[in-house]
């Protein structure tokens, strides 16, 4: 009997822990009534990340670029040990006329949406500034669309 506890205690935790990995991550800029570039990141668990450029951007299109798991791990992992799933899922609108943040957050099971992000905690605006970090170090090969 105790030896059964023990094993639903370990493994408990670890089953709900591994349903809410991050798979992959959605990461919008949206524009403002200005110049503000108009992009995306979709960022996938295998190190590839897929950029489309819209506007105001130097790349115009679609593109990847593979900057390995552990770069994504760390920024899955960063999303994680800030507790996202708490975020909400849209952020009070506190300033008009910028540039916003919208995370799609896919896990094994079910996605977490947050929008207007730049308004919400600031690990949300440090992770895109990580991502767009990481990907200035490696050159981008056009997606044929």
């Amino acid at each position: 009997m105790k030896t059964t506890l023990l094993i639903l205690f370990i493994a408990i935790p670890s089953i709900l822990f591994s349903q809410k990995k991050i798979t992959s991550l959605e990461v919008k800029r949206t524009g403002c009534k200005g110049t503000c570039p108009v992009y995306e990141y979709q960022v996938n668990s295998s190190g590839i990340i897929i950029y489309t450029g819209v506007r105001f951007v130097g790349n115009v299109g679609k593109y990847k670029i593979n900057v390995g798991q552990k770069n994504v791990s760390k920024i899955f992992k960063k999303l994680e040990r800030n507790d996202f799933e708490n975020a909400d899922d849209m952020y009070d609108l506190k300033q008009s006329d910028i540039s916003m943040l919208f995370y799609k957050i896919n896990l094994k099971s079910g996605e977490k949406n947050i929008g207007r992000a730049n308004f919400g905690p600031k690990y949300l605006q440090e992770t895109f500034n990580d991502i767009d970090n990481i990907v200035k170090k490696y050159t981008w090969t056009k997606i044929n669309e």
